[in-house]
């Protein structure tokens, strides 16, 4: 292209320096937008790569209610497919003292499933352990004091002195995210190994071809699941090979093998990755990221793509005369193009190129260090993509081009002659034209305006819409996320402090229940479920696999008369109440049938503390807002177990003098005591991380909005400018022009703000969906204080500009020139 064109198009961008900043700005904010939010979602699987490596996380974990002997072991490292395992021995515990705390004891690993020192040393005696920090938090402790360990007949002692700190592969996330004990870490020596016969609770497996893999890519996964299904077999084989003709439970034994097929129920637990409930938590955190980032990065190229036509369109209309006298010269349509071919791409590659650094600099940033807050790595690194990083830059110049070019493409096929030869159209003011039209002549102007500009209004209205989409999104996710946890205790959890204890622990030679219960009622409080009141309860977590993937959760069995006033279950189909049932069956909330594709009437597996395996039916589907709670009858859980539930906890209604007395009184009991204040603020934590990705995304919509509308009403004005002089010549007075501008400026406004709350609805929900986890249901009914919110931003800045064109139009004089812009 020859040199003196692109000199015309750079002097003809800084005279449209309005059109040229509102691109750029639009340009920006979508690809801020988009790459920051899609690299935050790849940055957030990579630094989880780069934990699970550090700590040379397992492929396969096996578990066996039974030990896993020495023969087990060489079957499995024997299996196709298998290139290393390592035994490990597990079991659970309580730490006993001032504090209370339900902790999981693991032997330390040589090459799977290594712990990352964060602080101290490793342990070099049986006497020694390390605790992850979770642990050492809780109890108040550091490095150098002892532990007192109860409950666990495996460990060959019990007192233990704390050497360091450490970070476990098993859990990636902190505890408020995922629920569960964490661990405390001896060799392998600090169990009873004689009395267990050199066997093991569990094996860790690594595949082959698995080091240095992605382990969120479908390959690995495929590997992995492979591997799983012939130690499955493997497990059923050496399950039968144990069986003897000789048994007295011989066909016993056989037919729990049969009904063990029929559930899906395998001698062994073998779990491949997802197994980790710390892997589903990433993974899905991850893929919710990416998938709000591309669907809301869809309506900002939307709106974008208009802005791009609408400003190149306004250009070339006012340019009609000089686009026919250059074409009466001689010159091509490619050559006229390419001034607004330029006046559209250089605003957009600029903006794109600033969208790079703010998404990586800035929304990146932001979003890993929201949810670092629930991984034990923090933020981590964030993510660069050269690759994604081109494409989105080639893929908004191509937009931008073919937006300019269908919009300058209808001008540039008119004739030279009727290009020149155009006037502006205006109506003449006549006292009877004023006579017979009454008040109804400017409506009249209005509609003919409409009817003959409909490309222009369908864009202005289209382009108000879009930005109205992105607010009630915004807004719509934001309130929803604020009302989810504002519901979940008022709604659903009625109590107002829970006290957790170990069932068989004493407390100055008194069983330490009875101790709390005196305690509960000389604080005037009575069992059941008035205002004042408390109930004892079964309240652990507890694992459960569903679709072959093991999850977390909180198993809740209470008496049904005494669960009604603490905690509500509502029927997600009817929305009845529900009372557990006492026939064999689990109540789970929605978002657990949702994600494993439960629904009543399917079965699940819920594990024992011994990871043993027991098939039971789901009864239920209620709402629940935040947490994994999974709740059974006492009776059903008697049936399903073969033992009564051991109650652990205490569910308490009282008022905050009286909750504080409790806490003060049980300060030296061997108890956690937590109040559903600090419950609902911990929760906060969790869903700050959505809160601000919604008030980012409505904020870079505000900002779009402000930018689109100067634009399209700018264009609605400069567009009708010649028109409106005419109009003051014909002898129209200025406030009958301003009725005339301001009146197509309400219908568009009318039609691209109803179209808008519409559409931003319906976003917003598809968002919700997408950001919500396994133990997060966000509210997902219409927010129509969403819309008002919008609205009143929308006219806000519309007022703005529309005051300083009004002020334009009134000070339009009849002499000015009609070629003016």
């Amino acid at each position: 292209m020859k040199r003196f064109q692109w000199i015309i198009a750079q002097r003809y961008m800084l005279r449209q320096k309005s059109a040229c900043l509102s691109m750029l700005i639009v340009a920006m904010l979508a690809v801020t937008a988009y790459l920051g939010i899609n690299d935050s979602a790849a940055a957030m699987r990579s630094n989880a790569e780069r934990f699970w490596d550090a700590a040379h996380f397992r492929d396969i974990e096996i578990a066996a209610p039974s030990l896993l002997s020495e023969a087990d072991l060489r079957a499995i490292a024997e299996t196709e497919g298998v290139a290393e395992v390592e035994p490990l021995w597990y079991a659970s515990a309580a730490v006993a003292g001032q504090q209370n705390a339900a902790v999981d004891v693991v032997s330390l690993t040589e090459t799977l499933n290594t712990v990352i020192l964060t602080q101290g040393r490793m342990p070099r005696s049986a006497g020694e352990c390390l605790l992850e920090q979770p642990v050492l938090d809780a109890l108040g402790l550091s490095v150098g004091e002892s532990i007192e360990l109860e409950g666990c007949p495996a460990l060959a002692q019990t007192r233990f002195t704390v050497c360091g700190a450490a970070q476990h592969g098993d859990h990636a996330c902190v505890p408020l995210h995922v629920p569960g004990n964490r661990y405390v870490i001896v060799l392998p020596g600090a169990f009873d190994l004689a009395s267990l016969h050199g066997g093991s609770m569990k094996a860790l497996v690594r595949i082959e071809g698995a080091e240095g893999a992605d382990r969120f890519s479908e390959d690995y996964l495929r590997k992995s699941e492979l591997v799983c299904r012939r130690l499955n077999r493997l497990a059923e084989q050496r399950a039968g090979r144990q069986l003897s003709l000789e048994d007295a439970d011989f066909l016993d034994s056989v037919l729990g093998l049969a009904l063990a097929r029929l559930y899906d129920i395998h001698p062994w637990l073998v779990l491949d990755v997802w197994g980790s409930s710390c892997y589903y938590a990433i993974r899905s955190a991850a893929e919710n990221v990416a998938a709000m980032g591309v669907t809301f990065a869809l309506a900002f190229i939307i709106v974008g793509a208009l802005v791009i036509y609408a400003s190149v369109s306004r250009m070339a209309e006012a340019d009609r005369a000089a686009i026919g006298t250059a074409k009466a010269l001689g010159c091509t349509g490619r050559e006229i193009a390419f001034k607004y071919l330029a006046a559209g791409l250089v605003p957009t590659a600029a903006g794109m190129l600033a969208g790079i650094a703010a998404g990586y600099a800035g929304i990146q940033r932001i979003v890993l260090a929201i949810y670092g807050q629930l991984y034990v790595y923090g933020s981590g690194v964030p993510a660069f993509r050269t690759g994604m990083t081109l494409a989105v830059f080639a893929a908004g110049l191509g937009i931008a081009a073919a937006a300019a070019l269908v919009a300058c493409a209808g001008i540039l096929r008119t004739p030279a002659v009727k290009l020149m030869n155009e006037r502006a159209a205006a109506p003449r003011s006549t006292a009877r034209a004023k006579r017979s039209a009454g008040t109804n002549l400017t409506a009249k102007l209005v509609l003919r305006g409409i009817r003959s500009g409909k490309r222009r209004i369908g864009v202005i209205a289209a382009g108000i819409a879009g930005c109205m989409v992105l607010l009630v999104a915004g807004f719509t996710i934001k309130l929803a996320v604020t009302q989810s946890l504002e519901r979940q205790f008022s709604d659903v959890e009625r109590y107002d402090l829970k006290i957790v204890f170990d069932p068989a622990a004493e407390h100055e030679g008194t069983p330490l229940r009875a101790q709390i219960q005196s305690v509960l009622t000389g604080a005037g409080l009575e069992q059941g479920a008035g205002q004042n009141g408390w109930i004892a309860l079964y309240d652990r977590g507890c694992f459960f696999t569903a679709g072959g993937r093991m999850n977390g959760g909180e198993l809740i069995c209470a008496a049904p008369e005494d669960l009604a006033g603490y905690l509500v279950l509502t029927d997600v189909s009817g929305g009845g109440r529900i009372t557990p049932s006492a026939r064999p069956g689990v109540y789970i909330h929605l978002r657990t049938a949702e994600t494993t594709g439960l629904a009543p009437g399917s079965r699940l597996i819920l594990h024992d503390g011994s990871m043993g395996q027991r098939s039971v039916a789901v009864s239920g589907v209620f709402n629940n807002y935040v947490g994994g709670q999974m709740v059974m009858s006492e009776a059903a859980y008697e049936a399903l177990f073969g033992e009564k539930p051991a109650q652990n906890c205490f569910w308490v209604k009282c008022d905050a003098l009286c909750r504080a007395e409790i806490a003060r009184t049980l300060r030296s009991f061997p108890v956690t005591v937590t109040e559903s204040s600090a419950k609902q603020a911990e929760y906060q934590s969790y869903t700050a991380a959505l809160d601000v990705i919604a008030a980012l995304l409505a904020g870079i919509a505000a900002l779009m909005a402000g930018g689109v509308l100067l634009n399209l009403i700018y264009l609605q004005y400069y567009r009708k400018k010649r028109s409106l002089v005419v109009m003051r010549i014909n002898g129209f007075t200025a406030w009958e022009t301003l009725g005339y501008v301001l009146g197509e400026s309400v219908v568009t406004h009318v039609i691209g703000l109803l179209l808008g709350i519409a559409g931003g609805a319906w976003l917003g929900r598809r968002i919700i969906l997408l950001m919500e986890a396994r133990q997060l249901h966000i509210v997902r009914s219409v927010q129509p204080m969403a819309w008002l919110i919008s609205l009143l931003i929308m006219l806000l800045f519309s007022f703005v500009i529309h005051a300083v064109i009004a002020r334009a139009v009134v000070r339009l004089k009849p002499t000015e020139d009609v070629m003016t812009r």
